[in-house]
């Protein structure tokens, strides 16, 4: 436990704008590494196969976190369908992206994730 407390001050001592780089830099090297995985995965499975697993292993390394802070009371609701409604969506944009990223070459698949460019 010490060095989790250690690390916690380490990182809250650490100025807004440096914690701000290191987490934008660590979500670009992970999701490269993701596009990469998907990439590989999709030669010898099917795309639907490949956002359930990244589904199921984001719910199951996001859900300690939910249940440690407010616990069963976290999933309740009144806006179900709206809710509903976002994860379809939301399911739907993975399986077409990871859909593009496996039979697409690598670039032009993330070709509309990034800026504009002007000439």
């Amino acid at each position: 436990m010490p060095l989790i407390s250690l690390a916690r001050t380490s990182w809250e001592a650490l100025p807004l704008s440096v914690r701000a780089v290191l987490l934008m830099v660590t979500g670009c090297l992970l999701f490269s590494i993701m596009g990469a995985l998907v990439k590989l995965l999709g030669q010898r499975l099917d795309s639907f196969q490949i956002a359930f697993f990244r589904c199921f292993f984001g719910f199951i390394a996001f859900l300690p976190f939910v249940l440690l802070k407010k616990g069963r009371r976290a999933f309740r609701t009144t806006h179900f369908y709206g809710h509903f409604l976002r994860a379809a969506i939301g399911v739907a944009a993975i399986i077409a992206g990871f859909y593009a990223t496996t039979r697409l070459p690598l670039s032009d698949s993330t070709r509309s994730a990034s800026p504009p460019r002007c000439s």
